[in-house]
Formats: structure tokens, C-alpha cells, sequence
């Protein structure tokens, strides 16, 4: 599926609702192919699970119910229920072999929105079930780093907007997340692949609406606006991209509870309502 205006091009995979291409006039691609050899997905949605829970598994109603990390929406082929030349709406509906993972009726929407230079994601989640529903959902964006193709991952730094002073965490591939000893202080994130050694970096409650990846090197900026997102996450694999992550809720803590409701960063959601989210993201260079 593609979406265009005089800006920007960005394909979209029926697959997990996944962006697959940004690209701009100077056809610059700014999402992480997807090469096996390092990561195979390139911006998967994270639902109704974000990392892992303890031992893949939770509790609900007396139930023990399996959960694969990341959640199970990333590999559903979702409907496309809208589309224009510029947005294009995906739904997926509570498929019927999820109940035995997730025992919840529920309508997932993704909707991609181009305006000017700037990709707008929006997630909402609506409970069709008769019970409360517990999720976590975020976006896991894998984009390009270096930039261009003559340059260094080491090249690249993050800025935040605001002056930050806050708490970060970090979860390995398979461990429950730990809250750091030092946390981040300060508006600038020299990047490089030690920093990112087996691990994720999870920010708290950032002060920033923006962060924006950026190398003194040259004019291309990718600008992320996370406004309200509790978490945002930072990945890569020692790989030529950084995913930037916005979530609501992240891996369990190893104290966390394994019933479903009673986890530290789940999102509960009455029947008949509607919860909404959204992220942006900014192609922000002098050429465009």
C-alpha cells in the first residue's frame, strides 16, 4: 500500500499494518530494509504486548494465557478499511485463534496520515468485550543509520527539545527490565553501537515532544514527535539502524505481577471505550 504528496512517498505492508519506506524527493530512504541478517521486521506495532511478560505468560480470570514477546498484531494481516492518496486506515478485529493468547474482543485501528513533511501514526484501540481489557501498544520504527550510505552509525547523535533529568531503565533480549542505577541527564545522546550492547534503553515521562536524529555531517534530520508517550524506547542490534519507540507500558519487572491487571504499565480499557494514541514522524531537512 502506498500513500504520496508532493513531500514524501511511505509504503505500508497489509502484514502487521508495518511501514516499509519513507522516501523523499531526493529519494532518500529513511526505513531499515528489514534484512534478515540483523532484524527481519522494519516497523512493527507492538500489541497487545510490549517486550516480555514474566515467563511469556500472564494470568486473567483465573486463566494462564501464553504471550510471545512484542505481542501477536505484528504478524495479522490487517484490512484496509479507508484510504486516500495521502492516509490509509488498517483495521484488525479480534481474530479467533488470539482468544487462546488473548481473551479479549477488541477492533485495533492504525491510520497513517501524510502531511507536508511529516508521517502521522495514529493507534486506537476500541473494547468491544463485555470485561475490562489490559494491553500495552507502541510503534517500533527501525530507521536508517547512517543516513547516507557514506557516513557512520557513530556519525549520529539524538537531541531532545527540553533539558531532560530522568529515569531510564533497560531490558536484555530475554530479561525483565531494570530500572539504571543513573539515569539520563541533559539534551544530547552521543549514539554508537556500544551504548546499545544487548540491550534496550527505555526513557520515563520525557519533558521532550521531540527527539531527532541528526549528524553534524550533513542536513538530514528525522524529528519524532512522542508527545504524551509514558516510554520511549531506543534499539539497535550493532546494525546500520536505530529503532526509536514510543509506548505505553514496557517488559515486566521482575517484581511485577503476573496478573494481567495488576501489571505496573498495563493500560485498562472499560468495554465500549476507545483509548488513542499518536506519533509523528518529521522528515526535516534543508532539501526537501
Amino acid at each position: 500500500m502506498i500513500i504520496k504528496n508532493n513531500k514524501l512517498t511511505v509504503m505500508i505492508k497489509e502484514k502487521g499494518a508495518e511501514l516499509s519506506s519513507i522516501v523523499d524527493n531526493n529519494n532518500i530512504e529513511y526505513i531499515w530494509s528489514g534484512d534478515p541478517t540483523y532484524w527481519k521486521y522494519q516497523a512493527p506495532i507492538l500489541f497487545p504486548n510490549i517486550g516480555h511478560m514474566k515467563d511469556n505468560e500472564y494470568i486473567f480470570d483465573g486463566n494462564t494465557y501464553q504471550m510471545p514477546p512484542h505481542g501477536f498484531a505484528r504478524e495479522y494481516i490487517f484490512d484496509i478499511t479507508e484510504q486516500t492518496s495521502s492516509s490509509v486506515i488498517f483495521t484488525l478485529k479480534s481474530p479467533a485463534n488470539t482468544k487462546k493468547l488473548y481473551p479479549f474482543e477488541f477492533v485495533l485501528n492504525v491510520i497513517y496520515i501524510l502531511d507536508e513533511n511529516t508521517l502521522i501514526i495514529k493507534y486506537i484501540v476500541e473494547n468491544l468485550d463485555t470485561k475490562n481489557m489490559g494491553f500495552k501498544i507502541g510503534g517500533h520504527p527501525g530507521i536508517n543509520c547512517p543516513i547516507l550510505k557514506d557516513e557512520n552509525f557513530d556519525d549520529y547523535k539524538i537531541t531532545f527539545n527540553k533539558d531532560e533529568n530522568v529515569k531510564t531503565y533497560h531490558c536484555s533480549k530475554k530479561g525483565p527490565c531494570v530500572q539504571d542505577e543513573v539515569g539520563f541527564i541533559g539534551n544530547t545522546l552521543k549514539i554508537s553501537h556500544e551504548l546499545f550492547h544487548e540491550r534496550v534503553i527505555i526513557f520515563e515521562n520525557l519533558k521532550s515532544t521531540t527527539m531527532t536524529l541528526e549528524s553534524d555531517k550533513n542536513n538530514y534530520k528525522i524529528e519524532f514527535d512522542i508527545s504524551n508517550f509514558p516510554f520511549v524506547a531506543l534499539w539497535s542490534p550493532d546494525a546500520p539502524f536505530i529503532c526509536f519507540e514510543p509506548w505505553f507500558g514496557h517488559s515486566d519487572f521482575e517484581w511485577d505481577s503476573k496478573e494481567l491487571m495488576e501489571k505496573s504499565t498495563i493500560t485498562k480499557l472499560s468495554p465500549n471505550k476507545k483509548f488513542e494514541c499518536v506519533y509523528k514522524i518529521n522528515i526535516n531537512n534543508q532539501e526537501v
